[in-house]
């Protein structure tokens, strides 16, 4: 449970690549796959933020949830809501462009991380083009080049101070 902060997991693959799969914020749960009976686990977390976390062993959860269905029933909300998201990206990887990837996750992060400005823009942590990328599934160049685009064409401001988005202007990179 991150108790305060924000946390990246990522996903580690055999050949050493790293898969941004989601951020976590503060009250959210990661960890889910400690559950699975595997002998090498591939994921990694890192905080993108100062982060205080809570943890509880495989077995204490076990019994957690036992003792309190209603806990079991939450926590099988979340790891629905989180496949169904997941779903949605797999969807995205295969149908949009790498443009349209990057508009939908910014647009994603905005509405789990942002916070609405007077202006009407979003202001959010600073997200590395790095890090977009391992998200979007993408170089760090390519971010660069639609990130650039986006700037000139108003979408969006961003610094290493954190990222101004306005998130009506970029939805018509969807349409």
């Amino acid at each position: 449970l991150v108790v305060k902060g924000t946390v990246g997991i990522s996903h580690m693959a055999e050949d050493g690549t790293e898969v941004l799969l989601d951020i976590v914020r503060t009250d959210e749960l990661f960890g889910e796959s400690a559950f699975l009976d595997v002998p090498r686990r591939s994921e990694r977390a890192q905080a993108i933020e100062r982060a205080e976390l809570m943890t509880w062993s495989v077995s204490e959860m076990e019994d957690l949830v036992t003792k309190r269905p209603r806990l079991a029933v939450a926590l099988l909300q979340v790891l629905a809501q989180r496949n169904a998201e997941y779903t949605r990206r797999i969807e995205s990887f295969a149908i949009d462009s790498i443009e349209r990837r990057l508009a939908r996750s910014l647009l994603r992060f905005s509405e789990r991380l942002g916070i609405q400005e007077e202006s009407g823009s979003v202001s959010m942590i600073p997200l590395t083009h790095e890090m977009l990328s391992r998200y979007v599934g993408t170089t760090r160049e390519v971010v660069s080049h639609h990130m650039n685009r986006f700037r000139k064409h108003g979408y969006v401001n961003y610094s290493r101070r954190g990222i101004s988005l306005h998130r009506d202007t970029l939805r018509t990179v969807l349409d």
